[in-house]
């Protein structure tokens, strides 16, 4: 009866002597996945670009969302997805969006094309989309444009970046031609 209803739970016990052992199924494999601050819950996102939040203690699943789909009805895949107090955050080609668990809109911010990914700041509230000439900062609670960084280096921006831990700063590194060096550049998000 236990197997049964895990099944139909989409989860299972693997057994495994460890604190947590529960796996959480998903359709198709996982592209990105991440706590939320309590630890209380996970969300992942497939390939397919369904978006699943469960509860960790005991892999309930909360609630599971539909791909987005363009005007040509192909998936819009995310590159990062995050849980910020009660929104889903997500990061895909266009911009950055939040959605209640119900799949409601809250915020959409537009950055232009994204190349090169996204990154949050969890703790500090604060995401960035980083296109190959700029990077775009957002606050994650209201979608709205904290600061815009563009590009003075004649190499573009790559996915490798990284915020301090106070979210004040930012690192961000470039595409260097000839393979032989690299170059990051630091960023100090108050005083831009």
């Amino acid at each position: 009866a236990q197997y049964a209803l895990g099944e139909c739970l989409n989860i299972y016990n693997t057994g495994n002597v460890v604190g947590m052992d529960i796996a959480l199924k998903h359709e198709l494999p996982v592209r990105d996945f991440s706590y939320d601050e309590s630890g209380e819950r996970l969300v992942s996102v497939d390939q397919g670009g369904y978006i699943y939040v469960w509860k960790v203690e005991n892999g309930e699943l909360l609630t599971k969302l539909m791909p987005e789909l363009d005007d040509n009805n192909e998936i819009i895949l995310p590159h990062k997805v995050v849980l910020y107090q009660d929104d889903i955050i997500i990061a895909n080609e266009n911009g950055i969006k939040a959605l209640a668990y119900d799949g409601t809109e809250r915020y959409s911010f537009l950055t232009g094309r994204i190349e090169t990914g996204a990154i949050f700041s969890i703790e500090n509230g604060i995401g960035a989309t980083v296109t190959l000439d700029r990077v775009v900062f957002i606050d994650l609670g209201t979608g709205s444009q904290i600061a815009t960084l563009q590009n003075g280096r004649e190499e573009s921006f790559t996915s490798t970046m990284a915020f301090s831990r106070d979210g004040k700063k930012f690192a961000v590194a470039h595409f260097v031609e000839d393979a032989q060096s690299g170059v990051v550049t630091y960023f100090d998000i108050e005083r831009e």
